[in-house]
C-alpha cells in the first residue's frame, strides 16, 4: 500500500485541504517530517520521490487556521501559500453576541 507521500507523487493535481483542526501546529509538523525524512533514509529508499515530504505538503495540502491563531507567525514559520482563509460560517456564528440574524 503506497504511503500519502507516495500518492502525492503519482498524483501532483491532487489536493487536500486540512480543516477544523487549526493550524498552529503545521510549521512544526513540516519540520518533524524533514527530520524523520533524514533519518529513516537510512533505513528506507526514498531514491523513487522527486521531493522532500515537506514539498509535497507545500505543492498539495493547505490548511485552515483557527480565529486567534497567530498566522503571521505561522506564515513565517512555515510558507503562506499554506494557509486557507475564508469567511465563518454564518449558521456557526447565529447566537453569538457578534453576530444577530437580519429581521
Amino acid at each position: 500500500m503506497p504511503s500519502t507521500v507516495e500518492l502525492l507523487e503519482r498524483f501532483p493535481g491532487l489536493r487536500f485541504i486540512v480543516t477544523e483542526l487549526g493550524a498552529v501546529w503545521v510549521p512544526g509538523f513540516l519540520q518533524h517530517l524533514d527530520q524523520a525524512a533524514r533519518a529513516f533514509r537510512r533505513l528506507q529508499d526514498l531514491s523513487h520521490l522527486s521531493m522532500s515530504p515537506p514539498a509535497y505538503v507545500e505543492r498539495q495540502v493547505r490548511f485552515t487556521p483557527f480565529a486567534g491563531e497567530p498566522v503571521g507567525w505561522m506564515m513565517q514559520a512555515s510558507s503562506p501559500g499554506l494557509f486557507c482563509f475564508s469567511a465563518p460560517n454564518f449558521a456557526e456564528l447565529i447566537g453569538s453576541r457578534h453576530v444577530t440574524p437580519a429581521g
